[in-house]
Formats: C-alpha cells, structure tokens, sequence
C-alpha cells in the first residue's frame, strides 16, 4: 500500500491505483485480517472478451492473456494450499533503501502500464480496419482520461502521441514514449529480477518487458524460428 500510495504522486497516478492502495490498507473489522485475503475470485470479466478479440484480430496481447491466467491460477485456491506447503520458493532480503526500491519499481511499473496501453492501441486500430469503423484515436483516450475508471495521467500524453502523428505504427514508437521506456528498462529489469529472487510472480510486467524486446530485436534472430517451421511444413 505505501508504494502505491507513493506511486499515485508520481506518473503512474491514476484512479485505479488510488482504488488499489485504499484496498490494501483495508483490514475486517471483526477478525483483523487483510481485506484482500477476504475477496472471492471472480469468473470472467472484459479481460476475456479482450483477450478473445486480440486473438481474431491476430494482434498480440499477451499482457491482456496474463492478467487472465494470473486470475485463473489465482482462483483455484484449493490446490495452491496444497502447493504452498509442498514446492518451495527463494526468499531475498533486500537491505538497499525502501524508497529507492520504490522508484525502481514504479518506473517498472509505468514501463510496463506503456506497452500494455501500446497493445491495446494496436487492438483498436486492428478492430478499426477490420470492421470500418475508421476511429480517430485521440477523442477516444480524451473520453477515458476523463471518464473511465482507470483514468490517469498517462492517457494526456497518449492522446498527445495520436496528435503528434495520427498513423503512429506503435504507442512505443512516440517520442515521449520512446523516451520513458529507454529510461526506464534499466528499473523494469531490476524490478523484475528483485521479484524473481524473492519469489513474487510479476506475470503481466515480465510479458511486457518479452514484448518490448521481441518487438525491438533484430528481425534476423526470427530466422531459426522461421527456418524450422519451414523445414517441418514444407
């Protein structure tokens, strides 16, 4: 709760991570325990049907398909009371400065908020085409900013991007945005690599640093892949 409170005054500050900070703080007031640990799972939600359409419109978004097996692994309480008492884990304790380690994974955080915004934009644009609807971009992240739950900071500089060039290729691509993930991988990898020590699943933020660096490697390194389907398909 103290990094995301602390998070919501940087630029990742957004309604939901308000919302997410408040819950974590929450405590029932009859047995004392952590509000979160009360909540039953829920089956199905937009995530699904999202995750559906990117897979119609062939247009990867595997932030979307983590965040659903996290919530389905999740859910199945019973066996992961079973596996928490069999199969161990790594502990690390982390001596560096808290509010340090704050910054490394915020910046985590946002890079990881930058590119699932990107698939979803790439979504959008797919769904556009395939079905003419011929959307303009910008109107439509001016109506989230204002009146979407998860409403925050970063959609003024995604409609800034759409302005700036209105056929942006990827949300990755903008300069702003191209700035801040250049800066921030350093801490994106860093955060992921203090959770793997440690033994905190980070799904969704380590499939966003996947997609950004097979989004950015050299097309070359495809060519086994490719070779191998070939030789197996003919």
């Amino acid at each position: 709760a103290m990094v995301l409170r602390y998070a919501n005054e940087s630029t990742l500050g957004s309604d939901l991570i308000e919302v997410a900070a408040g819950i974590l703080e929450q405590r029932d007031g009859v047995t004392g325990i952590p509000m979160i640990d009360m909540v039953s799972a829920i089956d199905g939600d937009i995530c699904d049907v999202a995750s559906k359409l990117a897979t119609e419109l062939k247009v990867p978004a595997p932030a979307l398909t983590e965040a659903i097996h996290s919530r389905q692994i999740i859910g199945n309480k019973s066996e992961r009371m079973v596996a928490a008492n069999m199969l161990e884990g790594t502990k690390h304790d982390y001596r560096g400065d808290q509010y340090q380690l704050a910054d490394t994974i915020i910046k985590g955080m946002h890079a990881s908020k930058i590119v699932s915004y990107a698939q979803v934009m790439n979504m959008m644009k797919a769904a556009s085409m395939k079905y003419k609807w011929y959307f303009n971009l910008t109107p439509i992240m001016r109506l989230w900013r204002h009146g979407f739950a998860i409403s925050g900071q970063i959609f003024e500089h995604i409609c800034l991007a759409y302005e700036r060039n209105p056929h942006l290729l990827n949300l990755m691509l903008d300069e702003h945005f191209k700035d801040v993930l250049n800066e921030a991988q350093y801490d994106w990898r860093q955060t992921i690599t203090h959770a793997i020590k440690a033994s905190v699943p980070l799904p969704v933020m380590t499939s966003a640093l996947v997609y950004y660096d097979t989004f950015r490697a050299d097309p070359e390194a495809e060519g086994l892949m490719r070779a191998q389907w070939h030789w197996y398909h003919g």
